[in-house]
């Protein structure tokens, strides 16, 4: 059997069982995300609307974090909540908090990295616009209609 029609037959099928992990795979994705963006904002805020002395150091940490490979994030969690890591006392792991914890420490990089861009906008607005209005204005007289 196919398995596009497969798939497409359990999902409308109305099996429980099957709405059940999708809608529990939504929840833990869902909060993940959320908890993302809740951590993610206020960072990309700060640093967007601050200059201060580390700075271009704290924005290529954040670069390198989008770099690592989302195995290597998981690994280490991983390596945080077993038996034997510091977080192993409370019982996490294989449990849907360890992977909401998982995504959300894997997502955790790129709302500051998206959102330093838009709160810093005005400034680069302010200070480029009038440059990249003459840079238009040449690249256009040069153009052949």
């Amino acid at each position: 059997m196919n398995p596009f029609s497969e798939a497409f037959e359990l999902l409308t099928s109305g099996d429980l069982y099957v709405w059940e992990v999708i809608l529990r795979s939504l929840r833990i994705s869902g909060l993940a995300l959320f908890m993302a963006v809740i951590i993610g904002l206020p960072i990309g805020a700060a640093i967007g609307l601050s200059r201060f002395r580390y700075r271009r150091s704290v924005v290529a940490l954040m670069n390198t974090g989008l770099a690592l490979p989302p195995v290597v994030v998981g690994l280490a969690v991983f390596l945080m909540l077993s038996r034997s890591g510091p977080l192993g006392g409370l019982e996490l792991l294989y449990s849907p908090t360890a992977v909401i914890l998982a995504q959300a420490v894997i997502e955790r990089w790129e709302p500051p990295r998206c959102r330093r861009p838009c709160f810093s906008s005005a400034r680069c607005e302010r200070l480029w616009w009038p440059q990249l209005q003459q840079g238009s204005e040449r690249s256009s007289a040069r153009s052949v209609p």
